[in-house]
């Protein structure tokens, strides 16, 4: 009766046109919300990777497809079945649909990787065309497509139908992306990236800032979990937008800067710890 009671807020909450995502209602967290999204969109994007092993790039180039576990590609694939598993590459896949590939660094890291044939990414993928080829792609682009289910009576062995948008991403080569902004670690396949010099201080430093920060997360963690009142993500997120910051200029700036921008770190989280006692 209990739980029947403190799940009223909940139900409402879920019948509102205002939802709140990831919301506890009680102060011991009995009943609680959670969800990705408040609504889903009603058309389906997909942006479709092909390649090609042709030098030059014009009307009568020779495209193919590069086909994912699970994300629709081909429209005679029939649609997998997720659980238990989750593709995050895929799932990845289907909100860059939703925007420009100059917000998703991560995207063109991908297309320099498959241009690259690295053996680690294709694995993440259900099928490479120039996996068994002799010769690597010599440029990859993207192309974004609508996609809807067939018609259930249809007399098609189709399970989808799919229509042309507009280019997501123009056709790309290595070499054009090898200092593209963004870019992580892309290198051609017979060229080893340089390695940096150890400095004794640097590293055992580096070390202990990495401890301190595994030891700030657990506690983090804990203290949520321990003190429900506390509930202040948005400033916790500043927290590792610091660190992010900090590791970042880790290599390039001097060694007091990552000091100093441990301290902050530190100042900050123990302001977020004195808050959880109010």
């Amino acid at each position: 009766i209990l739980l029947i009671f403190l799940s009223i807020p909940v139900v409402q909450n879920l019948l509102s046109s205002q939802q709140q995502m990831n919301t506890s209602f009680d102060s011991f967290r009995l009943v609680n919300t959670y969800g990705a999204f408040g609504s889903i969109t009603k058309e389906r994007t997909e942006v479709i990777l092909e390649g090609t092993t042709s030098e030059t790039i014009n009307t009568f180039t020779q495209w193919e497809e590069f086909e994912f576990k699970c994300k629709p590609g081909s429209v005679t694939r029939r649609p997998c079945t997720i659980s238990p598993y989750h593709y995050r590459l895929d799932w990845l896949m289907w909100f860059a649909a939703f925007q420009e590939y100059q917000h998703n660094p991560w995207f063109v890291n991908l297309v320099a990787k498959l241009l690259e044939g690295d053996k680690g990414v294709r694995n993440l993928i259900a099928y490479d065309p120039f996996e068994n080829s002799t010769t690597l792609p010599k440029y990859i682009r993207a192309q974004h497509y609508q996609y809807q289910y067939t018609p259930l009576l249809a007399d098609t062995n189709a399970f989808w139908t799919r229509k042309y948008l507009k280019p997501y991403m123009p056709p790309v080569s290595l070499v054009q992306l090898k200092d593209a902004p963004g870019l992580k670690g892309t290198a051609p396949p017979d060229i080893e990236p340089p390695l940096r010099p150890f400095h004794p201080l640097q590293d055992i430093t580096h070390a202990a800032i990495l401890c301190k920060l595994a030891y700030l997360k657990i506690v983090y963690v804990v203290r949520n979990v321990t003190y429900p009142p506390w509930n202040d993500w948005n400033d916790f997120g500043s927290v590792l937008a610091e660190l992010d910051a900090m590791l970042a200029r880790w290599h390039e700036q001097p060694l007091v800067v990552c000091l100093k921008s441990l301290g902050r770190i530190i100042v900050y989280c123990a302001q977020l710890w004195g808050r959880s006692f109010l």
